[in-house]
């Protein structure tokens, strides 16, 4: 026999198929899988606060898992490779329990670590410590000399910028709006000013036709009646200052003359009436005659001492003598007028540091330090770096760190993208090529970022570079799931009419040095869309849908890829899920989907053909969860009292009343378990109808608060499941003995009988016009011999509802539990036990074989019966 279909009407079905089958399976680990048997049951190993959103693999220990429960990841050895059974909570790198979101997480494995999303922060866990990948995130280098090196990095804000200052002179700022002359002698000089800056710094190049210069000087009268300058930096470098170079600035309050300047002429900057400020250098040695008028200089700044400022003739026109009332003479006096401008590339917000070499400067109030230049719709977009030599920054290397506008960047290659933390919103992860893919932020919902490499060639799961992203269909239709294949990255989205919904990418090499590794789309297909989980299994690329189970496989004529059906059998009970809250998980050579406490199992071992699609058998699990507030589940004992309890009396109602039996069996639900010890021997009982009737348990349990599954993980060879209440389960497969049976003990869900059964198709033995007589006798069931196993087996046909036909047994001999008041011993790895039903007149007829009872699992290999034609209908 083979797995369940629910695809059609049970007659039409195939007779090797089951029309009805919940909680069995193929048991392909014990070595005897050939045919349908009780699924083993389960167990509770722990108890966690909050509802298990998902359950991870450890980075390092393969028989641990990571529990996400709540707000907390912990955790959990498998019980048999460690005492352990509180699972422990994971420490963030801060110390104190790692704080994760209360939502579902996905994971991945890299490099040792595991890293996960929850749509809120991109973490990573390292052996038992829980990080955000943003803490200690690679800052790349952007820019080197202006040109692009590195990307920016979408998992931090910082990014650094360099200037290698070889030939500083490249940098130089300077203001616009000169004409210049040439002399005879090939001389540059400034002619004049144009602009209407109240600022201005000295250009020290100049370009007249196709030809560059070097300026020189400031011829005289470039600046005559000029009423705008109000300060004037004469750049390093320039030395000639012509007869009445600076003469006329109305405006003028501030003059800063560079240490190349030697000597001042006749009239230099006479008629400034305004000049309150001067910067002198220690170089000059002459001062021509009327050079300004020294009554209105109030600051006077020089280089050297006092002592030498006297020594120079001319100097009592800066130090008159009496001094002015207010003047202020400031000797030895560091001042810089070498200025240098170095834009920035990026929009960047504000500048956290500036170091040359390694030495840090300062923002101002130095004589060498930077100064940022806003930009005109805020954030910075140039810094000036000042200096008084410029001897002191040539050759060096200048590092800018920056806090970028990573919202400005984001736009730039995501036009409209308005995502305030890209990469921390994705709740969707896989690894391809070595890198990890991330995507399913609901703010950009159909980009993929990837993680980048840096300089040195490595993967670096903490640097996603800003061009390391592309966006599928128009962007606005989400990514349900990212499934990596031996050579493609599959990107599904959601299904909308007319529009594609799974994206082929392959990886490719650009050439490019910013973004050497790039993944084009190579494929569109339309039509069916994901809702929810993807998996590659057993080679298989699988994902839901709103229409059940897909698998991605490639034409055999042109190798293009479509989309197949892997659901048909089990459509009619899926399809009436909520498949976008459903998981795909793996175990073994199985493949589960979950929803709800059902559980829809794909065999990969067995496949069949359906209208021309491969596709797998499948059973049917329900009842998958665990219980809150249920209860001990006593009997009452039937047949003759034990002799120590006949002389026993209890107190019932105010009267004494013997202990005795029930007349028949029965459960005591709902009524109060009194206990008492006779002769040193433990005894329980209820109180019916006055009368005081001992009970007995055996571990069972009933009723309760049911909590579905909500999380499973395939772990060490064993299936872990977590519950929205906190509780985490595993399936017994793990107490096998060394027959690979499980003993019948482990037959049961968190200590709950379960029902388990199978009905075959409704069989009219292609004979649909004849009435049939089943041939009393003439029926067996090779059954599998498990222990205390025992079953009931139910017939209908077309003309009524079930009727019971018999009880059959296929237990194995287990004298350390048996009931041996039921027991049958069948010793052998299966039996064949006589079907005892003998329907007559029927036209078409279903058999139903099931065990409701606590502990008691079966087993089928084949059904057989015989009939002889009754008459025409």
């Amino acid at each position: 026999m083979g797995g369940v279909d629910f695809s059609g009407e049970p007659s039409e079905i195939s007779p090797r198929s089951f029309a009805y089958l919940e909680n069995m399976y193929r048991d392909y680990e014990c070595g005897s899988g050939s045919g349908v048997e009780t699924v083993p049951g389960y167990r509770r190993v722990a108890r966690i606060d909050g509802r298990v959103h998902a359950l991870h693999p450890h980075p390092t220990d393969s028989s641990s898992l990571i529990v996400h429960a709540g707000e907390r990841l912990y955790r959990y050895k498998t019980p048999y490779r460690s005492s352990m059974t509180v699972p422990e909570a994971l420490l963030s790198a801060e110390g104190g329990a790692a704080a994760v979101a209360d939502r579902k997480s996905r994971s991945v494995i890299a490099d040792g670590q595991l890293y996960l999303v929850d749509g809120e922060c991109y973490r990573k866990v390292d052996a038992d410590l829980v990080s955000p990948v943003a803490g200690d995130a690679y800052i790349p280098t952007v820019y080197s000399d202006a040109a692009p090196l590195e990307q920016p990095n979408l998992l931090t804000d910082r990014a650094y910028e360099e200037y290698h200052l070889h030939a500083v002179e490249q940098y130089a700022y300077a203001s616009e709006g000169f004409t210049f002359t040439v002399t005879a002698d090939g001389v540059c000089l400034i002619a004049s000013y144009y602009g209407s800056e109240t600022t201005v710094v000295l250009p020290r190049s100049a370009r007249i036709g196709a030809l560059d210069y070097t300026v020189s000087g400031i011829a005289t009268d470039a600046f005559r009646d000029n009423d705008c300058i109000r300060t004037l930096i004469v750049s390093e470098g320039i030395s000639l200052l012509e007869v009445r170079a600076l003469f006329g600035m109305r405006a003028l309050t501030t003059l800063v003359l560079p240490s190349t300047v030697t000597s001042l002429p006749t009239q230099c900057f006479d008629g400034c009436p305004l000049l309150k400020t001067l910067y002198l250098p220690r170089e000059i040695r002459e001062f021509g005659m009327n050079l300004c008028d020294a009554s209105t200089i109030t600051t006077l700044h020089y280089s050297g001492s006092a002592a030498e400022l006297f020594e120079i003739p001319g100097y009592t026109q800066f130090v008159p003598s009496p001094l002015p009332a207010g003047f202020e003479g400031r000797y030895g006096s560091v001042y810089r007028t070498a200025r240098y401008l170095f834009p920035l590339h990026l929009p960047t917000a504000a500048i956290r540091g500036v170091t040359l070499d390694s030495t840090v400067l300062p923002n101002g109030g130095s004589d060498i330090f930077y100064r940022p230049i806003p930009a005109e719709g805020g954030g910075i977009r140039a810094i000036y770096l000042e200096v008084n030599d410029r001897r002191k920054s040539e050759g060096r290397c200048l590092s800018l760190s920056l806090l970028l506008d990573r919202a400005a960047l984001l736009a730039e290659v995501i036009p409209g993208a308005k995502a305030s933390d890209p990469i921390g919103g994705c709740t969707l992860i896989c690894r391809f090529e070595d890198r990890l893919f991330l995507s399913g932020n609901p703010e950009l919902p159909g980009t993929v970022f990837y993680t980048h490499r840096r300089l040195n060639g490595l993967g670096d799961p903490s640097y996603v570079g800003l061009y390391n992203c592309f966006t599928d269909g128009d962007g606005r239709v989400a990514v349900r799931a990212l499934l990596p294949t031996a050579d493609t990255l599959l990107v599904l989205t959601e299904e909308l009419p007319g529009l594609p919904s799974l994206f082929c990418h392959m990886g490719e090499d650009s050439g490019e040095d910013l973004a050497p590794r790039i993944y084009p789309l190579s494929e569109e297909i339309g039509g069916v869309g994901a809702v929810s989980d993807a998996v590659t299994f057993l080679g298989e690329a699988l994902f839901l849908s709103r229409h059940g189970l897909e698998a991605v496989e490639r034409t055999a004529l042109y190798e293009e890829r479509r989309t197949g059906h892997r659901s048909s059998a089990v459509d009619a009970r899926l399809l009436r899920e909520d498949l976008g809250k459903a998981t795909l998980f793996r175990f073994g050579t199985y493949l589960g989907i979950a929803a709800e406490g059902r559980i829809y199992l794909a065999d990969g071992r067995r496949r069949t053909s359906r209208g021309g699609e491969s596709e797998y058998e499948w059973y049917f699990l329900s009842g998958i969860g665990s219980y809150r507030e249920d209860a001990l589940r006593y009997r009452f004992l039937t047949g003759e009292l034990p002799s120590a309890l006949k002389s026993a009396l209890v107190f019932v109602g105010g009267t004494t009343v013997p202990l005795e039996t029930a007349q028949e069996e029965g459960y005591a639900d709902g009524l109060p378990i009194y206990s008492l010890t006779v002769a040193g021997t433990a005894v329980t009982y209820a109180v019916k109808d006055g009368r005081a009737i001992v009970a007995v348990t055996d571990g069972e349990r009933y009723g309760g608060r049911f909590s579905p599954a909500s999380a499973l993980l395939e772990c060490d060879g064993l299936l872990f499941f977590g519950t929205e209440e906190g509780d985490l389960l595993v399936f017994n497969t793990d107490k096998r003995d060394e027959n690979g049976i499980i003993p019948r003990r482990y037959y049961s869900f968190c200590d709950h009988a379960y029902l388990s059964g199978c009905a075959t198709r409704i069989d009219d033995c292609d004979l649909p016009n004849r009435r049939k007589s089943t041939v009393r006798s003439g029926g067996a069931v090779r059954l599998k011999a498990m222990t205390g196993g025992k079953l009931e087996v139910r017939v209908r046909t077309e003309e009524g509802s079930w009727s019971m036909a018999d009880t059959l047994f296929g237990g194995r001999g287990d004298f350390g539990e048996t009931d041996f008041a039921s027991a049958e011993f069948h010793l052998g790895e299966d039996t064949v036990v006589p079907l005892r039903e003998a329907k007559r007149h029927w036209v078409e007829k279903q058999l139903y074989f099931v065990s409701e009872e606590y502990q008691r699992p079966f087993g089928i290999l084949s059904i057989a019966y015989q009939y002889r034609v009754a008459g025409r209908i």
